[in-house]
């Protein structure tokens, strides 16, 4: 190109030696670079506005020349890989060669603001766009269908077995950025690149991979399946823009899931059947971010789950007995949110879905009434009992938190704590603290499901002081044994005794009955002590919850009796009479009949007492007639004949409390 005659042409030759050392890689120091600086600058000073635009033409004149050198080399690589290599290292060559030459023009940059260097036909303020834009139209333009097209066959390599290089794809991808600017750069990606990805994928996926999903094996095929979401979302993540993952899954998903939505289901429910844990996560994470898909499998589950409850509740043993089906159902919701804890990712609809069939469950078919809270208070409560007396701590942990998620879709948690509270106040009465971790362990929990706080009026602190009760009633029966021993007054037995805060217990006491002389003589004595030593308190005899031991010498073998004080005074009778009417034993013991007779029935069933004609009946009549039976042996001295409470007489009085 002429220089203008006005212009040094020695200085202009200088300057594009310089532009040619710089884009050919020629060692640089600052000295140098400040130089071509320089001559840049005064290069441009001594030019008028139509010298700038002869200025501005000779600059592109040089860059296209440059520009065209590296277009003839590409033309002449062989090898599609070789030839996507080749371009990105040219470009990385031009990028950092344009960055240099932008920094040695800064001077002219920002004294052409009211002129600019012309880039796409707008005006620009900063060389480095000018030399981008040179770039993407003389070879972008004309290599990119070629380099689209090479991308293409390398990802389908892949898809076949093939190695690929993710770097030299992910550079190619995000040199858009450079081409069109941040803010474009989507553009030009979305429009050049990703509709014919998209394109070919669709199309790989409903012809290439059918000869591995057609394997035998139904396992191979969604393990396959499994595998080509893996390889699609890695490839995204290695080598594509992260926008294109939305649409590509959901691609994937249409073809490899949607359109196969029926053979995944069938699939689901045989996994189920046979507990394939492997198979189900698969499908699970297949469908998972499909909502009908998910919907399909949730139900299958639910179906699964309910024949399994029916299935277990078929048991005779189950049906007769309340604790056994408790125990039942609540193992089985345990073992099957260990499931979806396992393969379904914890997923909470799962949850929430077993959870609330569990209530309906109990609710629907265990009682004749909804009483889902009364029960769900009795299983807490025989957790805690010896019912569950082998478990470690951290495996009461686990059964309690199954539990108390369960607890959090009762509605009625009130009539839960009522219930529990008159089962832990039973409890402790009569089997005394499971353990101080286990009973903190369901004390905490309780409050953080019913929200309770210290202050409230049912809440962890009235539990607290129930164990306290406890702790302070340890001590009176040697302080009563010792006022006795003061007095030389000899009761003839080992009593022991409980005083407890009638606020914090919820005891009710189904009427009173004629205690033995004996027995007698000990609540009146220990009466009169305790008004002697705490003046105004009243103390309201629970003797339905009492306990002893009595010693029979009756057989030729002295046996000892673990009892209730009901079955006490019951066996006391028969020292005056060998046998007696249901309804004499009313009269004379003044316990009411509903409560004696199951009484009696127990002391039948041991064999301490049999029926006088010797034939069983379904219901003992106040004109049944029981006898002590002298024929009873046993090959333990000491028998424990205390019957285990009744699930539904306990949920009643816990209603009438």
């Amino acid at each position: 190109m002429e220089v203008p005659k006005d212009f040094n042409e020695k200085l202009a030759k200088v300057i594009k030696q310089g532009i040619h050392d710089i884009y050919h890689g020629s060692s640089w120091n600052p000295l140098r670079y400040m130089e071509l600086h320089n001559n840049v600058v005064n290069y441009y000073k001594r030019s008028s506005l139509d010298e700038y635009k002869q200025c501005y033409n000779q600059l592109t004149e040089w860059i296209k020349e440059l520009i065209v050198g590296v277009l003839e080399k590409l033309d002449a690589v062989v090898g599609e890989e070789e030839f996507l290599a080749f371009y990105m290292e040219k470009w990385e060559w031009f990028k950092a060669g344009s960055k240099m030459l932008n920094g040695v023009y800064n001077y002219v940059n920002r004294a052409s603001k009211p002129y600019g260097w012309i880039v796409n036909g707008r005006f620009n303020d900063a060389l480095e766009n000018l030399t981008i834009f040179l770039w993407k139209k003389i070879v972008l333009k004309r290599m990119l269908s070629k380099l689209t097209g090479i991308i293409l066959t390398l990802i389908e390599q892949h898809r076949n077995g093939g190695n690929i290089n993710y770097k030299l794809i992910h550079a190619y991808m995000y040199h858009f950025e450079h081409m069109n600017g941040s803010a474009k750069m989507m553009d030009g990606y979305k429009i050049h690149f990703e509709e014919f990805f998209l394109q070919e994928t669709a199309l790989y996926y409903k012809t290439e991979p059918f000869a591995i999903l057609k394997h035998p094996s139904e396992i191979e095929r969604l393990r396959q399946t499994e595998k080509f979401f893996k390889r699609e979302e890695r490839l995204v993540r290695f080598c594509l823009h992260g926008s294109t993952m939305a649409r590509l899954i959901d691609l994937c998903e249409d073809i490899l899931i949607r359109q196969k939505l029926d053979w995944l289901c069938e699939q689901f429910t045989y996994a189920l059947r046979c507990n394939d844990m492997k198979i189900l996560r698969i499908i699970h994470s297949f469908v998972v971010r499909w909502e009908h898909g998910f919907r399909e499998i949730l139900g299958r589950f639910q179906y699964h789950y309910r024949s399994h409850f029916d299935a277990l509740l078929n048991d005779e043993v189950a049906q007769k007995n309340v604790d056994v089906a408790l125990e039942i159902i609540f193992d089985a919701h345990r073992n099957y949110s260990n499931l979806i804890a396992a393969v379904f990712s914890n997923d909470p609809r799962f949850f929430e879905n077993l959870d609330k069939y569990t209530l309906f469950f109990i609710a629907s078919v265990l009682t004749a009434k909804d009483e889902p809270p009364e029960l769900f208070a009795y299983y807490l409560d025989s957790l805690m009992r010896n019912t569950r007396k082998k478990l470690e701590d951290e495996e009461l942990e686990e059964y309690l938190t199954h539990a108390m998620r369960l607890l959090t879709h009762i509605e009625d948690k009130g009539a839960f704590e009522k219930a529990y509270h008159k089962l832990f106040s039973t409890r402790l009465v009569t089997y005394g603290p499971t353990s101080e971790t286990a009973e903190v362990l369901m004390i905490k929990k309780i409050k953080r499901v019913l929200n309770l706080t210290d202050h409230d009026s049912s809440g962890p602190k009235k539990y607290q002081q129930m164990h306290r009760d406890l702790e302070l009633s340890e001590g009176l029966p040697e302080d009563f044994k010792n006022h006795l021993d003061a007095k030389n007054y000899a009761i003839g037995l080992d009593f022991g005794v409980q005083v407890l805060h009638s606020f914090h217990w919820s005891l009710n006491d189904p009427g009173s009955f004629r205690l033995p002389f004996e027995m007698e003589q000990c609540a009146i004595k220990f009466t009169e002590y305790y008004k002697m030593k705490f003046g105004k308190r009243t103390l309201l005899w629970q003797h339905h919850l009492s306990k002893g031991e009595i010693q029979a010498n009756c057989y030729g073998i002295s046996y000892k009796f673990q009892a209730s004080a009901y079955q006490m005074t019951v066996l006391l009778m028969f020292n005056s009479k060998d046998s007696y009417p249901i309804g004499e034993l009313v009269e004379e013991t003044e316990i009411k009949k509903d409560i004696l007779v199951p009484v009696v029935e127990s002391l039948i069933k041991v064999k301490l007492l049999i029926l006088a004609d010797g034939n069983p009946k379904e219901s003992l009549t106040p004109d049944s007639v029981v006898k002590f039976c002298e024929e009873y042996r046993n090959k333990k001295r000491r028998v424990n004949i205390r019957p285990q409470p009744n699930k539904f007489q306990v949920v009643t009085d816990a209603e009438e409390v």
